[in-house]
């Protein structure tokens, strides 16, 4: 080893002695460099004089950092966004060139079959307001933005992007944000949200409020919702945490009121939607504010918001229903397809969240007599040989130890005597014993235990769960769905499940 092979950290030569290597290998903790450094590292090279430049560095006076490792993306929703990707999310020089408007699904009410209704919906609203809808996280079976898996855990966004759909993910919109914010500093000004509530409301309810609280879109017909505002921001847990430099004080959050609403989306509903954000979300906090009926002046006018927050707790539609793909992945329905019986196959839909305890025993009488009538002598079920039951009961069970998902014990109990009940009713001798019961837990735990090894946690969130669920039910040649008493009996054919679904 030559001496000037020793002198790479000084720019001029020195001598010095040959290296005992033994004796300068460091007895401290080397440190560990991650993803998230060296993206800190680029954004501030790139902020820092002219951003095309690559960097001249210099090491004279100091030593280049030791990159021992770096660490794997972990499959969740908190991933690392580059400085390009966030550059390139809106404005003049992006490549899209869309304005740098936001809309945000804070919470979606209800479970995922549900939400994801509400979600084609939402970007529908989106599209109306002319602003970018940003994909919310997923977990437990529920679409928002603090849940704790990525958007496409559930969904596959290749549909979106055929139909070009303008979205982005939502740990770019924080990248973006906090980007905004630094180089806003010197000029004081924030990046700006607000948020909405969406709800519904009988209207005797909302005419027997105080109407000077009330701002509803003028019409010539009666109003389809009610716009008032509240006095002050609820509490947003995490999100305002994990949007800290998002500035949610300078609007006044304001409330939907939808009136009436009906199953069929409302004639007109699109026009006094755009009318009421409009007028709702860019007004400064000025409020509250004594009105008239006839009053147009409702605030004193700003610009709009940069992202509306929504939270959307509807349960009927509020738009006509989008002509959007939104599939799910393509993970999940191989998954399905590698798990579902190989033969033909009955689905049974049986979720007991909800139901009352005492009546677990007899409604899984119910559905076991309800099986036997239609395996027995029926042309439908001849070549059936299975009976796949989908159920959230093995769920319950995954999260038993979660103080928020804890049951009683006797609701525990009753959960295990239904189950014993259906279980018996394909032993020997018994009303089912020509058929083989089959649930996703026990395929998982049993013959593919290797597929949830290798899967992950994931596999085990409610939401993954039921998605697998109503994939392998599709397939399935009939489809019953709880009895009588305990939901609605229902069953028909692969392609009348399709169109459901």
């Amino acid at each position: 080893m030559s001496k000037t092979e020793h002198n790479l950290g000084s720019k001029h030569s020195t001598k010095h002695t040959p290296l005992d290597i033994d004796r300068a290998t460091p007895t401290y903790k080397v440190p560990v460099v991650d993803r998230s450094i060296l993206e800190k590292l680029e954004y501030l090279d790139r902020r820092s004089g002219n951003p095309g430049e690559t960097g001249d560095y210099s090491w004279s006076d100091r030593w280049p950092p030791l990159v021992t490792r770096i660490p794997e993306s972990k499959f969740s929703s908190m991933r690392y966004v580059s400085y390009s990707e966030t550059s390139d999310l809106c404005g003049p020089h992006s490549p899209s060139q869309r304005p740098c408007r936001f809309l945000v699904p804070y919470r979606i009410a209800g479970q995922e079959s549900t939400a994801r209704i509400h979600l084609l919906q939402m970007i529908s609203l989106a599209h109306i307001l002319n602003r970018t809808f940003v994909l919310p996280n997923v977990g437990k079976s529920r679409l928002g933005a603090c849940l704790g898996w990525d958007f496409t855990v559930y969904y596959d966004t290749s549909g979106l992007d055929k139909q070009e759909i303008q979205y982005a993910k939502i740990e770019v919109l924080k990248s973006w944000i906090d980007l905004q914010h630094a180089s806003r500093v010197w000029s004081q000004s924030t990046i700006v949200g607000q948020l909405i509530i969406l709800d519904e409301k009988p209207k005797p309810v909302l005419e027997m409020n105080n109407l000077n609280n009330q701002l509803h879109p003028k019409d010539d017909g009666d109003a389809l919702l009610y716009v008032s505002d509240m006095e002050s921001l609820p509490d947003m847990g995490c999100f305002s945490t994990w949007f800290e430099n998002l500035d949610m004080s300078f609007h006044n959050p304001v409330s939907f009121n939808i009136v009436s609403p009906t199953k069929i989306a409302p004639v007109g509903m699109e026009n006094q939607l755009r009318d009421a954000f409009r007028r709702a979300a860019g007004w400064q906090k000025t409020w509250p504010k004594t009105l008239t009926s006839g009053e147009e002046d409702i605030g004193t006018p700003t610009s709009d918001p940069d992202i509306l927050v929504i939270n959307w707790d509807l349960r009927h539609t509020l738009l006509p229903t989008p002509a959007l793909e939104l599939r799910y992945p393509a993970r999940l329905t191989d998954l399905a397809k590698v798990l579902a019986p190989s033969g033909p196959y009955l689905a049974v839909q049986w979720r007991m969240e909800g139901i009352k305890p005492e009546d677990l025993s007899q409604c899984a009488y119910a559905l076991v007599r309800t099986l036997a009538n239609m395996l027995h002598g029926s042309s439908l079920t001849e070549d059936v040989e299975t009976i796949w039951l989908a159920t959230d009961l093995d769920t319950l069970r995954l999260h038993k130890s979660s103080p928020k998902l804890r049951r009683p014990t006797d609701f525990a109990q009753w959960q295990d005597e239904a189950m014993k009940i259906i279980r018996s009713a394909f032993e020997p001798a018994r009303e089912l014993a020509s058929w083989k019961l089959e649930t996703l837990n026990g395929q998982l735990e049993g013959p593919y235990h290797t597929v949830r090894n290798r899967n992950g946690v994931w596999i085990d969130d409610s939401g993954v769960r039921g998605i697998l669920d109503k994939l392998i039910a599709i397939d399935a040649t009939l489809f019953v769905s709880g009895t009588r008493k305990c939901s609605r009996t229902r069953y028909g054919s692969p392609t009348w499940i399709n169109r459901e679904s």
